[in-house]
């Protein structure tokens, strides 16, 4: 899932919406942050079509919820996005 919801060209990690945090906090289960890294330089934002370019991808730890309720599915929300800021390099656009 991509939790920011949409493609940006515009480099920046946006905000995440609530509902895979929610659904793992109420399940119980963790969530997995990855980082990607290379897309920028693929899809740059001043061109149309995207460039040759490799492309690596850094999996986190799982991040278990604490609990079953709103308060845990935002930890867990928090907790994966800070993740993914640090393994995609990307710029803390919230």
């Amino acid at each position: 899932m991509f939790p920011e919801g949409h493609l940006a060209r515009a480099p920046g990690l946006r905000p995440f919406h609530m509902g895979a945090f929610v659904v793992a906090s109420q399940a119980g289960v963790p969530a997995v942050p990855i980082g990607i890294r290379g897309t920028r330089a693929m899809l740059r934002p001043e061109h149309r079509f995207p460039r040759r370019g490799a492309v690596d991808i850094a999996i986190g730890q799982p991040l278990q919820p604490g609990g079953t309720d709103w308060a845990a599915a935002v930890g867990l929300q928090r907790a994966v996005r800070d993740s993914v800021l640090r393994l995609s390099g990307e710029p803390d656009v919230e």
